[in-house]
């Protein structure tokens, strides 16, 4: 089996620019994003009192959704800026390979979520992120991390 290459931060932003990955749902013969929001509330429930994390937040898809649904949400991606202000909202720029969340505090978090982030990824790499996720999230916390990829994890 062939390794999949971690891309460099360089990479990411030549292929999505400053603002990030936009979720268009383009090219699927489907537009899965209220299963997957039924999903996440399921996760979160009414209260809106849950400390989220969300890895790969791109240009806020699902961001915007979370905010709206959580206390706070600190969003890790590798874009420069943050791609826009809410007010339980927080955004930490990784550096270069760097798969963590080193900046997020030991079990702060109850709820991490993550889609189409991982599948581009090593699976060293994943495994680095997951590893670290664990790290952070409290007792009895819940995540959702979609990955998808027709070779799946290799190297």
């Amino acid at each position: 089996m062939a390794n999949k290459k971690n891309y460099t931060k360089t990479d990411f932003l030549n292929f999505w620019g400053d603002n990030g990955y936009i979720e268009t749902w383009d090219g699927h013969k489907y537009n899965w994003s209220n299963e997957i929001k039924y999903l996440i509330l399921n996760q979160l429930g009414n209260k809106k009192d849950k400390n989220v994390l969300e890895i790969g937040c791109g240009a806020g898809y699902w961001t915007k959704f979370l905010c709206e649904h959580s206390i706070n949400v600190t969003a890790i991606d590798l874009i420069p800026n943050s791609p826009f202000e809410l007010d339980n909202f927080t955004y930490i720029e990784n550096t270069d390979m760097q798969f963590d969340c080193k900046n997020i505090q030991d079990e702060s978090i109850d709820f991490a979520f993550s889609f189409g982030v991982f599948c581009h990824l090593s699976h060293s790499a994943c495994e680095s992120y997951l590893k670290d996720v664990f790290r952070v999230l409290k007792k009895g916390a819940t995540a959702i991390f979609m990955y998808s990829d027709d070779k799946g994890l290799q190297d």
